[in-house]
């Protein structure tokens, strides 16, 4: 499996796989809270959606615990999730 090439565009980017193009959304996401429930959070994440960057664990400002940013790659398909019958998601 070959990683794709990256150009991007703002918050947009192509990925050039191959001979394939597919375009992505870059998404910017703030987790914050108690330091083991914000790597839980970012491991569920990670699970589900690709995690292309994530930054250490920086202090709250104004509360207890700490605040860890992520950038996530919004593909096309996961932009627009499957449901099954019962109107239940699934990857």
């Amino acid at each position: 499996m070959s990683l794709p090439v990256w150009e991007a565009s703002g918050n947009r980017a192509v990925a050039r796989a191959s001979a394939e193009a597919v375009a992505v959304e870059l998404v910017k996401v703030r987790v914050m809270g108690h330091p083991e429930a914000v790597a839980e959070v970012t491991q569920q994440l990670r699970d589900v959606l690709h995690v292309a960057e994530e930054s250490q664990d920086y202090p709250r400002r104004r509360d207890l615990g700490v605040r860890r940013y992520l950038t996530v790659v919004l593909s096309a398909d996961e932009r627009h999730p499957r449901t099954r019958d019962d109107g239940v998601r699934t990857r």
